[in-house]
Formats: structure tokens, C-alpha cells, sequence
């Protein structure tokens, strides 16, 4: 019923003379007490530990708490060693080996197999073994590159949804976050905002600003009213816009604004700073009292009235 492998002479050895498991059976996670009935050099037991390796992912026990050592009778040399082992899965498990170290002059080593086999049950219902065995069953009869490739598959499948799912908030934060287009009134006054800067008048280029501010003026009016005003001279302009819903004092403006270009541009007119700037004022009323005329895009209303 029990080996005993003893690692010096038997004399000095610690011998099993008997031993009880309790609970008889149990359940996989249940702790059985191992009572171990000692006789010989018990007054020097230094170490008692069943041989587990605990770092064995199939191991059926592990080894709870640390083993005591209870000496019955000094004189007769017997002690009671205790062990504490938990059942990791289910089936007749055999019980583990116990190694005994005993200090006697020199360490001695005895090794107790115990031939003894626990029933332990699982804690899954009949049904539920049943429906495990059966996948089990199933696992090991499936080939490996099924779930290779099964799992290529849900890879494959998760990927794309990742890739849809981050090109569709791509798109919708560039649809959302992109600049909105310029109305044709911001795009001149942000000319003649450029224009102003491009310190032209403190180099008295009054030539080329002259040029530059009619330009925009032109092409503000021809696409207002949809037409080519870029070539045109300034009396075809004005002849052009004659039609045009313009109130009087844009009328004046544009008159003005034409006739002083004309005059610096054509006839060699050296014009004040301070005129230069009365000019690009008036081209500012001008786009100013014509901006209500514009046909907005589609959305574009609303973003007026939050502006």
C-alpha cells in the first residue's frame, strides 16, 4: 500500500506506519486533510512538503498553508504530520509524494509515495459535463487550420469594421471641421485688406494700388450681377450696372472710385496718401451696401445670423 524511498540508511530514516485522507471523496476546489502516522527520528524533522510543482499548469493538488508536526510520544519516537492539499480538477486523483527532512549529524531525506487514488467529482452540473465532454470531443476532432483560418476570418472581419469605422469619422470630421467657403463680400474686403498692408502708399506706388483696388472692385461687381467687367472700360462698367438695384450713394461711390483710378493709372495723376485712402474707404462702403444683394449658398443664412 506505500513505498517508502529513504536517501541515507534505514536507521536513520523517518518511517510512514500509517495514514488517513479526509474527506474520503469531494469536489474539484475542495481541501483534503492527509494525516500522516510517523515513526523514528521525528524529533528532528526539519521539513515536511507533499512534491508538487506548483508551477505545472496540469497539476491535479496544490499544497495549502504549511504542514504541521505533532510529536505523540518522544520516547517511542512517533509524531503525526498533517498536510493540507487542494483538488485542482476532476477524477481519481492520486495522492501526491511527501518528502520528510530530518537533521540527524547529516540531513536526511525521506520520500513517502502514497498509493492512494481520491475520487473528485466537478462542480458542473451532469448536463453541463455532458455539453463540455462534448465540445471537447468536437475540439480534438476539428483539424488545427480550421481554427487558423477561422480566426484569419474574424480578423479579417473585425479589421474592415475598424477601417469603415474610421473612415466614415474621417469624414465626418472633415465635413464638419472644414473651413467654410468665403461669400464673395469677405473674399474683396479681404483683399482690400491685403491691399492696405502691402505698404504700396509708403512707397508710393500709387500706380500699381490704383490697379490693384480697381481690379477688385471690377471683378466684386461682375460676379455680383454675372458678368465680365474685366475688361470693360469704366464707363461700359457703369453702363453696365445702370440696370443694377444700386442705391445712389454706391452709384457715387463706384463713379468716384473709377474716375480716380482712371486718373493715376492713365493720366499719370500723383494723388495724396490721405486720397488713397479715401479711395479704398469708398470700395469698402461699396461692397459693404451691396452685400444684402448676394444669393447666399445653401446654408449659408444661418451662418450669417450666427456671425
Amino acid at each position: 500500500m506505500l513505498l517508502l524511498v529513504v536517501a541515507t540508511c534505514a536507521s536513520a530514516s523517518v518511517k510512514l506506519t500509517d495514514y488517513t485522507v479526509a474527506p474520503a471523496e469531494g469536489r474539484v476546489g475542495d481541501v483534503f486533510t492527509l494525516r500522516l502516522q510517523l515513526d523514528g527520528m521525528t524529533t528532528q524533522i526539519r521539513e515536511i512538503r507533499a512534491l508538487i510543482d506548483e508551477n505545472d499548469v496540469l497539476s491535479s493538488w496544490t499544497q495549502i498553508g504549511r504542514p504541521e508536526v505533532r510529536v505523540r510520544d518522544e520516547g517511542r519516537k512517533t509524531a503525526e504530520a498533517i498536510l493540507r492539499l487542494q483538488a485542482l480538477q476532476p477524477g481519481r486523483l492520486l495522492l501526491p509524494a511527501v518528502e520528510i527532512t530530518a537533521v540527524n549529524g547529516a540531513t536526511t531525506f525521506t520520500v513517502i509515495t502514497l498509493d492512494a487514488e481520491i475520487p473528485v467529482s466537478s462542480t458542473l452540473t451532469a448536463a453541463n459535463e455532458e455539453v463540455t465532454s462534448a465540445r471537447i470531443a468536437l475540439l480534438e476532432v476539428i483539424p488545427r487550420w480550421v481554427f487558423w483560418l477561422l480566426y484569419g476570418l474574424v480578423g479579417a472581419i473585425v479589421g474592415g469594421l475598424a477601417a469603415a469605422i474610421a473612415f466614415a469619422l474621417v469624414r465626418w470630421w472633415r465635413r464638419t471641421h472644414a473651413p467654410q467657403p468665403k461669400t464673395l463680400d469677405e473674399w474683396a474686403l479681404d483683399q482690400l485688406q491685403a491691399l492696405e498692408t502691402a505698404d504700396l502708399l509708403e512707397r508710393k506706388r500709387f500706380k500699381e494700388f490704383y490697379t490693384s483696388l480697381s481690379d477688385v472692385i471690377r471683378e466684386y461687381m461682375g460676379r455680383l450681377f454675372e458678368f465680365d467687367a474685366m475688361e470693360l472700360t469704366s464707363s461700359e462698367l457703369l453702363d453696365r450696372v445702370a440696370d443694377k438695384p444700386l442705391d445712389d450713394e454706391v452709384r457715387t461711390d463706384l463713379t468716384k472710385l473709377l474716375e480716380e483710378s482712371d486718373l493715376v493709372k492713365f493720366a499719370k495723376y500723383v494723388p495724396e496718401i490721405a486720397e488713397c485712402r479715401r479711395s479704398l474707404d469708398r470700395a469698402r462702403r461699396i461692397i459693404r451696401r451691396t452685400a444684402p444683394l448676394l444669393k447666399p449658398p445653401e446654408g449659408e443664412n444661418s451662418r450669417r445670423e450666427e456671425a
